[in-house]
């Protein structure tokens, strides 16, 4: 078995607690010493420069990306207690649909006795000056 204070065969210490200033010391000698023999490649600069624009890129798309998410749920609890106030609302919103007035023409031909074209009419009269009346009692 090995001992954990053995040192692998580089001479650095196996764990985080065998470390201590000597050997820091030691290590900074062996980068100092390498740094005459390792050298980055022509294109390391090149490289690194585009990765760090690329990274910033994605970065302002995930910033915008936000805002606008964020923009959008604001808006979204602005507006929908907008909805719901119109939905009480409705009827005093909504004309006259096609189906009431077939209806209203359909009870005026039989009340009237007269042929359903003329109800049809007659519901339109009535119905115009029903939005007439509208339109006056708004001034």
């Amino acid at each position: 078995m090995n001992n954990p204070n053995q040192h692998h065969e580089d001479g650095l210490p196996r764990r985080d607690s065998d470390w201590n200033h000597e050997t820091y010391s030691d290590i900074e000698s062996l980068i100092r010493t390498a740094s005459d023999f390792v050298r980055p490649s022509e294109d390391h600069r090149p490289r690194t420069l585009e990765a760090a624009r690329a990274r910033c890129a994605d970065l302002r798309t995930e910033q915008k990306l936000g805002v606008f998410l964020a923009c959008a749920l604001l808006v979204l609890a602005i507006v929908s207690p907008g909805f719901h106030y119109l939905s009480r609302y409705r009827s005093r919103f909504q004309g006259t649909t096609a189906a009431e007035i077939q209806e209203q023409a359909s009870i005026i031909s039989i009340k009237a006795n007269v042929s359903p074209q003329w109800g049809m009419f007659e519901a339109f009269s009535q119905w115009r000056e029903d939005q007439a009346e509208g339109f006056r009692g708004s001034r």
